[in-house]
């Protein structure tokens, strides 16, 4: 393992081949990782845009829920009704 000069060429060859080996590993792991994010920021979208269609929909006459709310807010302000509490 050493000689006169400290540790054995052999043994860094070695030791930098462990390291690159695991190196590689994590590169693939990362990748598969960047796809899955890439994958989810899409369903994620989809999702947004389907649940917003919906709530138009529900609501009629293309009212979104936060449009409502602020309608609410607003109504509430202009009565000076007090907010619900944790509102």
């Amino acid at each position: 393992m050493a000689d006169g000069n400290g540790t054995d060429l052999n043994t860094i060859v070695a030791m930098l081949s462990q390291v690159l080996s695991k190196l590689m590993v994590l590169e693939q792991s990362v990748g598969v990782l960047k796809q899955d994010t890439a994958a989810v920021k899409q369903d994620v979208g989809s999702l947004t845009s389907k649940l917003e269609f919906y709530h138009s929909s529900v609501m009629g006459h293309g009212i979104m829920l936060t449009e409502l709310d602020q309608r609410l807010r607003r109504v509430e302000h202009q009565l000076g009704l007090p907010p619900l509490p944790g509102h």
